[in-house]
C-alpha cells in the first residue's frame, strides 16, 4: 500500500497510507477496549458465553 501510494502520490501518499494505517489499528483497539467492558460489565465469562449459545441451539 505504501509503495503503491508512493508511486501515484508522492511524498504525500506515504503519509496518507500510514495515516490510515494508524487509524484503523486505533479503531481495532478502541473496538476491543470497550467490547471487553461491555463484556465485563454484562458478567460474562467465555465459559458462560458458550453454555449459553449451546443451549439456544
Amino acid at each position: 500500500m505504501v509503495i503503491s501510494y508512493h508511486r501515484e502520490y508522492g511524498p504525500i501518499g506515504v503519509v496518507f497510507a500510514l495515516m490510515s494505517f494508524f487509524i484503523a489499528m486505533g479503531m481495532v483497539i478502541i473496538l476491543g477496549a470497550v467490547t471487553g467492558m461491555m463484556w465485563h460489565d454484562r458478567g460474562m465469562s467465555f465459559r458462560a458465553a458458550v453454555t449459553k449459545l449451546r443451549s439456544s441451539s
